[in-house]
């Protein structure tokens, strides 16, 4: 299946699942590629027109953004299902630039861990973050050569231990 198909059934499924939470609205989908990953992603916005009240809004997002985390886990399960493992295309759901504001926060905590670890030489866990979280936080450590991330534990207390790397 293309990937092009697969943004299409999940923006198709996003929609119908948001009219039967009671909050329709609209989708917008597009496939997105990164230079740290070479994979594409589909990206899925809710509300591309910012027409939703910002109580609404804020309820979809949660606290922590712990309903969208929640949504979009649900949509990466539903929508790949059915693939082959190297036939799955992440979903990643947008609301109101939510994502990007989550992930400059989480960009200067990287920041400050890896300062703190590459200074100290001692290992640091972070505790406390959703599994999308921990997906950027590992996106950001990797600009860190000297140092590596390491997710430890199972849902849902599973968190990621930041350490320097052994010397080769």
């Amino acid at each position: 299946m293309t990937h092009e198909l697969a943004l299409n059934q999940g923006q198709a499924w996003l929609t119908e699942t948001l009219q039967l939470m009671g909050c329709p609205v609209a989708v917008s989908a597009e496939l997105r590629t990164e230079a740290v990953r070479p994979d594409p992603e589909g990206w899925l916005e809710l509300d591309p027109e910012g027409e939703l009240l910002p109580e609404r809004a804020a309820a979809l997002i949660g606290d922590r953004g712990v309903a969208i985390d929640a949504l979009q886990f649900l949509a990466n399960l539903a929508l790949n299902q059915h693939r082959a493992a190297d036939d799955h295309l992440h979903f990643t759901l947008e609301l109101g630039g939510y994502r990007q504001q989550r992930r400059q926060l989480l960009s200067q905590i990287a920041i400050q861990v890896a300062d703190r670890v590459l200074s100290s030489g001692e290992p640091e866990k972070l505790e406390d973050y959703s599994s999308a979280d921990r997906r950027v936080l590992h996106e950001l450590f990797e600009a860190y050569p000297h140092l590596q991330a390491v997710s430890e534990g199972r849902e849902p207390h599973r968190s990621l231990l930041i350490s320097r790397r052994a010397e080769e």
